[in-house]
């Protein structure tokens, strides 16, 4: 299975690590379930990073920012991770 950190996410997502990170810590991206074991990095399968993209890019097609009000975004992502994560992980 291929895996990737949240640096690699945010360079597919076309926005910088320090903006995904904060994300991260604020909850509005999901948090991830892998782990590097040599290094300790929380990664992502493709498969999640594919459908966390799909749903980001739908988004910033219409909004400039994810916020905390984006409510319905960040439960379509949790939603799409669960699923992925039950199907696959």
């Amino acid at each position: 299975m291929n895996a990737y950190t949240l640096r690699e996410a945010a360079d597919a997502l076309g926005k910088s690590y320090l903006t995904v990170r904060a994300w991260a810590k604020n909850g509005l991206f999901p948090k991830s379930i892998l782990t590097d074991t040599t290094y300790n990095y929380d990664q992502y399968s493709q498969g999640e990073l594919e459908a966390i993209v799909g749903i980001l890019d739908e988004h910033f097609r219409k909004h400039s920012q994810l916020q905390k009000n984006h409510t319905e975004v960040c439960e379509r992502l949790q939603t799409a991770m669960d699923e992925y994560r039950e199907e696959y992980i």
